[in-house]
């Protein structure tokens, strides 16, 4: 289920990112004389690798943030370089979230709640426009002050930025996908 979360939150994102649905008119690979969508992934785990692999597959600047060397490595080695990796510190992680056009909070503990890594000032430095899925909001979320949001009324506004939180985006999809 992690690894279905991980590859639906940048075909989210990306759908986002489309002014027809309220977003900033940007497509996550660009298009010639337009750079791509910089997608900024918080967790290296099985979410966080899933969606950075599905959003450079969909033409996206991709940059991942974990606090284990080991599995940085290991995104690097997988991913041929594609994937850029970054050790995870708050000046580095709200450096990197000013330039983003989506952000992934992709953070697990097992067994214990979600740190909330993603700070109110860092969502005040972000662009207008930018698109913050948490995809932890299930374990309490990776973003401060994150509330929990519907398939309906999937995002809402923070500083300018707009956070999408809908508990178990996976099973709902997956759902769908096995009714119809």
């Amino acid at each position: 289920m992690s690894e279905i979360a991980g590859i639906l939150a940048p075909q989210v994102a990306a759908r986002l990112l489309q002014n027809l649905a309220g977003g900033p008119g940007k497509l996550m690979g660009g298009v010639p004389g337009t750079g791509p969508s910089y997608v900024v992934v918080i967790g290296g785990g099985t979410v966080g690798l899933s969606a950075a692999r599905m959003a450079a597959a969909l033409g996206a600047e991709v940059a991942v943030f974990d606090i284990d060397l080991e599995r940085l490595r290991y995104i690097d080695q997988v991913s041929h370089g594609v994937i850029k990796t970054l050790y995870s510190t708050p000046v580095a992680v709200a450096g990197e979230l000013s330039r983003a056009d989506v952000v992934v909070g992709a953070v697990h503990i097992p067994g214990a709640k979600t740190p909330e890594v993603i700070t109110g000032p860092m969502l005040g430095e972000m662009r207008k426009g930018t698109i913050v899925m948490d995809v932890a909001i299930d374990q309490g979320g990776s973003v401060e002050g994150a509330r929990p949001t519907t398939h309906s009324h999937p995002t809402y506004p923070i500083d300018g930025v707009a956070l999408y939180a809908v508990p178990n985006c996976r099973t709902s999809a997956i759902m769908g996908h096995l009714k119809g």
